[in-house]
């Protein structure tokens, strides 16, 4: 794999990543809405 590509799907992990901790602390903030 050249670098461009390693950068390429670097960028796409850390996409992934952000999407899924927005996701999960959206999550949490709901659950916590619903407990109290």
């Amino acid at each position: 794999a050249t670098y461009h590509n390693l950068g390429k799907a670097y960028s796409r992990m850390s996409e992934l990543l952000r999407i899924f901790e927005f996701t999960s602390f959206s999550r949490y903030i709901t659950e916590n809405k619903m407990i109290n």
